[in-house]
């Protein structure tokens, strides 16, 4: 192994790799701490300081349009749109807060899920998945994306360790990781890489479009619909499962026909609906499976034979999986890769999971069908199944059906005048065995829902061949076990394990890139000026809050058993704890009527009320945290990484949310991918201290090894053994041979650091062979476990920034496509503030209000706004015009910052009246007709100064990062911009909002 080890999967290769990646994504960093920051010349290029500050520029001129035109009154009541609960409404700002804490740190919703699975709460799991779909419904954004696949990789390994029977992986009445599969594969996201291989209509090739041949052919000639002396020919082309479901139908139109009871059917017609019955399961069996592999019987082989829609599912399943799955590498899709990462990640905690030393699972070196199935369940029934059943239903797939409404009636019609032409010419066929063929053929306006029963069958028959217990008629048993073995070989070979293709011949998935695209995204999600938004329900929000209070402490089960709750970390350092019993904070009315203060769960009642009320409300997840990452441009090092790979999850977080413990890795880039579930022994050597001595050992048998590349075989070789003792006698008697050919004068140039390592080597096995006696331990087969793992760790290890550098290319991509479209944007607003600020109208529109005789509004606008500027200019704007007189217009826009410093002194009690301040501290309201409070822009926030006549009593900073808060969640919320024990004033956020704006329009520029 070490000897045809590639160079790049050697220790300093890694290592000068990990130093690269370093230096590219910390490149990244500094970029977007240069856009976000205030560049220090505003010459420089277009940043997100910029835009927002021609987007307050505009914002002004539009205020001030609207004064002009006598538009504007008191502030707008919000609160009055809203049926929503005031104690819940005066939250959602800290509901946006834990949303983001639950998005970018996975690890908070596996705590949870794992908590509601020890409790065996069914009913708190159902709502547990939808709420997780819901929280991560914007599939769209890269980041919220593949912090999904995150999660869903952590549930996946949590539920494997918990598994008795590999059966219970991934199935679905056990595990929540296939609903949430099919949330990614039923989103939009996937329509072209996944929905039209499967739905499309208009491609041969898709399942639909095969099921639609069968529908309306047997034999691609002749229609269904034609005269028969068969009874039941109404069933013919239809497929059924379960006997008694489609026994009951028949029987049912059966008997509306002729009037009959049920139980009053003719023997005859009972024989001939047995007859029906038995052919619709015979047809699903033929069409699934070809005859070649299931032929059992000779009257199937003769019905395989004749049909050419024999064995269309099996060949449809072995195109999705090689060509579809597969995808274009040089062009992968999203959604198609986030598919196959987890599928990669199911098929890894298989191959490393206890099960697999059974036999059951892997015989004579080769994985079985058994070891599949949890990835044979999962694209049957959770990607293919799931899909045809909301093809059927769902509303979103609308555009789909209709095209194959269209597209079943053009080929019925195609296939009816030809075969009545051919009829009418006296060309008919007539086939002697099957039913005799008399007369013409119409056309079928039943077809289309023919085809949908059709459809809702084979994806009835795909879901139960995904379930080992399901029970199935014996002819469709036999099929899906040839389907498992058929797709669970095709698996195999996808997933790299079995290889059966020409040489050179690219026949497997893209490997996992998880990890690289967990840290690309973080970077692509800033380059992105696109917010990513979450739409929750009232009802939604009390039940993730109770769900989260009711399981975040840890219980004490026994005296060994440890049920850990939600919290990560202690409660003052939690920011979900914090956060949720912030948000759970108020007073509740007891029966006795005495009022409790503190958090609380939220009643049926309140959840009742919810639920009838029916709001949902849309959140703005800061996907983007550097924004506000506070760092220091002017600090040498920032103190800690503003990203930090989480142990747990292995997903790139916000510091305040890692977990805190030492595997926790403070920085981007990580090196170990394997835990090791070995001890690995320390020993003292004379010339390096302590080391881990199997790291030792390794050094020296690589020196031994040599390397393909320059030595033909290995140029040591040793035992095969596994004892110590006999790699200790090898490492003497290579010893002995070096030393003798350096003084015959044969060794090279490598032969000095050989002998250093031999006798390092030899140090750390009397070392060993001492702890051995007093701990009584073998480290002999846990040396050769420490190599294998060693060399699969440096080989992911290699892959990972194979896929790095890749996801690097990506990041530098969408940062040019951000740059551009930041251009494009800011260029646009500054033409709108043009417009803008002189109200003006295209000549178009002007001429024909002209032809008209209307009288337009902007123009009065326009006059008036040129009157206000020269005759009662801002002070702002007074002050820009005077520096025009005696600077250049370079210096003019250099200072003109300086200038635009908007401020306006408002009485506490004018606020009041507005609503703008809505509760005032005790200590201050008898003073309250002596208040004064001013507010004056400093630094994208806003300084608030609170007076008493002209002593002033209070003086705050509104960053703005919080006054973002004002233009979403926190517009129904009181806020407090001082510490909560300083509380002085309390403002609602919408109405502050209002009217910074309108100080802005009245004293800026």
């Amino acid at each position: 192994q070490l000897w045809a080890e590639r160079k790049d999967q050697k220790l300093p290769q890694l290592l000068e790799r990990q130093q690269r990646a370093e230096v590219i994504y910390r490149s990244f960093l500094e970029e977007l701490g240069a856009t976000f920051r205030k560049p220090p010349d505003h010459r420089g290029p277009i940043t997100e300081y910029s835009l927002r500050r021609a987007d307050e520029r505009l914002e002004r001129e539009y205020v001030r349009t609207l004064t002009c035109l006598g538009l504007v009154g008191r502030p707008p009541r919000l609160e009055r749109l809203c049926r929503t609960d005031r104690s819940i409404r005066q939250k959602l700002h800290l509901v946006e807060e834990l949303i983001f804490a639950l998005q970018q740190q996975p690890a908070y919703l596996c705590s949870l899920h794992a908590r509601l699975r020890q409790k065996l709460r069914d009913g708190e799991i159902a709502g547990f998945l939808r709420i997780s779909k819901r929280l991560f419904g914007d599939l769209t954004c890269n980041r919220t994306r593949n912090l999904f696949v995150c999660l869903v990789r952590a549930l996946a390994t949590a539920e494997m360790q918990e598994a008795t029977l590999l059966s219970e992986f991934c199935q679905p009445s056990r595990s929540v990781v296939p609903p949430l599969l099919s949330h990614i594969c039923c989103h939009n996201l996937c329509y072209e890489a996944i929905w039209l291989p499967i739905l499309d209509p208009t491609n041969e090739q898709s399942l639909v479009s095969r099921i639609l041949r069968f529908t309306v052919s047997a034999d691609g000639q002749t229609p269904r619909n034609i005269r028969s002396v068969r009874g039941f020919d109404d069933c013919s082309g239809l497929f059924n499962v379960d006997i008694e479901e489609a026994e009951a139908i028949l029987r049912q139109q059966r008997s509306f026909r002729t009037r009959l009871k049920d139980s009053e059917l003719p023997p005859h017609l009972q024989r001939n609906l047995n007859a029906a019955v038995q052919a619709q399961t015979s047809a699903l069996k033929s069409f699934c499976v070809s005859k070649l592999t299931t032929a059992t019987s000779s009257a199937i082989a003769a019905l395989s034979a004749a049909s050419v829609n024999a064995g269309q599912v099996v060949e449809f399943l072995e195109l999705f999986l090689s060509d579809v799955l597969r995808g274009d590498r040089s062009y992968p899709k999203p959604g198609l890769r986030s598919v196959t990462n987890l599928l990669h990640s199911v098929w890894y905690l298989v191959k490393r999971s206890k099960f697999a030393k059974y036999s059951t699972y892997r015989l004579h070196g080769r994985w079985t069908t058994a070891a599949a199935m949890p990835l044979i369940s999962l694209v049957l029934s959770n990607i293919i199944s799931e899909l045809l059943d909301r093809f059927i239903a769902d509303d979103m797939f609308g555009m789909l059906r209709q095209k194959l409404q269209q597209k079943a009636t053009e080929l019925d019609a195609s296939l009816v005048q030809k075969h009545n032409a051919i009829f009418r010419q006296g060309k008919s066929r007539i086939d002697e065995e099957d039913a005799k063929v008399i007369g013409e053929a119409k056309e079928d306006p039943a077809l289309p829902t023919r085809v949908f029963w059709n459809i809702k069958m084979v994806s009835r028959f795909l879901r139960s061949c995904g379930d080992p217990g399901a029970d199935l008629p014996t002819k469709l048993g036999e099929a899906a076990s040839e389907i498992q073995k058929i797709i669970g070989k095709g698996l195999l070979e996808a997933l790299g394990e079995e290889c059966s293709g020409q040489p050179g011949e690219v026949l497997c998935w893209e490997a996992d890139s998880t990890d690289s695209q967990l840290l690309s995204s973080v970077f692509k999600s800033h380059f992105c000026l696109r917010p990513s938004v979450v739409r929750l329900s009232t009802e939604d929000i009390l039940q993730l809050t109770n769900m989260l209070w009711t399981h975040m402490e840890p219980i004490q089960e026994s005296k060994n058993v440890v049920n850990y709750g939600v919290r990560l970390k202690e409660q003052d350092m939690d920011v979900v704890f914090k956060l949720v019993r912030e948000i759970l904070d108020r007073k509740v009315l007891l029966p006795t009527g005495d009022q409790v203060e503190g958090p609380a769960l939220w009643s049926s009642g309140d959840l009742v009320i919810a639920s009838l009320h029916g709001e949902w409300h849309n959140f703005r997840v800061r996907s983007r945290f550097l924004e506000f990452s506070g760092s220091d441009p002017d600090q040498e090092e920032p103190a800690r990484s503003p990203i930090i790979v989480c142990s747990r999850t292995g997903a790139p977080v916000p510091p305040e949310l890692a977990l805190g413990t030492s595997r926790d890795q403070d920085g981007m880039i990580k090196m170990n991918h394997e835990d090791w579930n070995l001890e690995l022994p320390m020993v003292k050597v004379d010339s390096a201290g302590e080391v881990s001595a199997f790291e030792k050992l390794e050094e020296c048998l690589e020196a031994l090894s040599g390397h393909m590349m320059t030595d033909r075989q290995v140029k040591y070789p040793v035992g095969a053994g596994s004892s110590l003792s006999e790699l200790a006698r090898d490492f003497e008697r290579f010893q002995l041979k070096i030393t003798q050919d350096v003084e015959k004068g044969n060794g090279d140039f490598s032969a000095e650091v050989v002998l250093k390592r031999l006798d390092s080597g030899r140090q750390v096995l009397s070392k060993l062979r001492q702890l051995r006696m007093e701990d009584h331990v073998d480290y002999g087969s846990d040396f050769l476990t420490y190599l294998d793992k060693s060399h699969l760790r440096r080989s992911n290890t290699e892959a990972y920034f194979d896929n790095l550098f890749s996801a690097a290319e990506e990041v530098r991509r969408a940062a040019i496509a951000y740059h551009r479209e930041l251009k494009d944007i800011h260029s646009a607003t500054l033409a709108a503030i043009d417009f803008t600020q002189t109200s003006e109208m295209p000549a178009s529109i002007l001429s024909n209000a002209e032809r008209r005789s209307v009288i337009m509004t902007f123009k009065r606008a326009r006059r008036l706004k040129i009157r206000h500027r020269n005759h009662r200019p801002t002070q702002a704007q007074a002050a820009l015009d005077t520096l025009r007189l005696t600077k250049t217009d370079v210096e003019v826009e250099a200072q003109k910052e300086l200038i635009d410093v908007p401020t306006k002194t408002f009485k506490c009690r004018k606020l009041v009246d507005k609503g703008v301040v809505t509760k005032l501290e005790a200590e201050v309201v008898p003073h309250r007709e002596k208040l004064w409070i001013t507010f004056t822009s400093k630094d994208e926030g806003c300084l608030i100064q609170v007076f008493i006549r002209s002593n002033k009593l209070r003086e705050f900073f509104v960053p703005r990062q919080t006054l973002s808060l004002t233009e979403g969640s926190g517009k129904h919320a009181s806020l407090t911009f001082s510490t909560p024990e300083d509380g002085l004033l309390w403002f609602n956020g919408g109405r502050l909002r209002w009217l910074l704006g309108f100080i802005g329009a009245e004293t800026g520029l």
